[in-house]
């Protein structure tokens, strides 16, 4: 189909009136001030723009709620290594409360034994020396 038959775009005017080409809109703005409507194609383009701001707002709130949910994550991450790290030193902690005890107890068992032992020698002394005053005494009375 050739351009001549093909519909021209039109150009309106905001008090109704069209023009088929964009110098009669003109003059016309010009002579009454009047404001020019869109066109299909001007319409079509600031939609497009407007689509495309749309679509950035979206990408830009999208950022920021994953921006949120990675500072979300990351707080949770850093609680549990804090947990664990807490929980592994209270381990640790407990451990060694329990092998200072496991100590405390063989040394005081021994410290027990050594003492019985000691008493056991002195008894034993005491024995003896009752023994051998006792010989003295008898000896002396024969």
């Amino acid at each position: 189909m050739s351009s001549v038959c093909a519909s021209p775009t039109r150009h309106h005017c905001s008090c109704g009136r069209s023009f088929v080409n964009a110098d009669g809109l003109q003059r016309h703005i010009w002579v009454t001030q009047h404001q020019a409507l869109p066109t299909a194609g001007e319409a079509a383009a600031s939609a497009k723009a407007d689509s495309q701001d749309a679509l950035a707002k979206a990408l830009r709130a999208l950022k920021k709620k994953q921006k949120v949910q990675q500072a979300f994550d990351e707080d949770r991450r850093a609680r549990r290594r804090q947990l664990r790290r807490r929980l592994y030193w209270q381990q640790r902690f407990d451990h060694l409360q329990e092998k200072i005890q496991q100590g405390c107890q063989y040394v005081s068992e021994g410290i027990q034994n050594s003492v019985r032992q000691i008493l056991q020698a002195f008894l034993w002394l005491g024995a003896l020396s009752a023994f051998l005053v006792t010989g003295m005494a008898l000896g002396c009375l024969l």
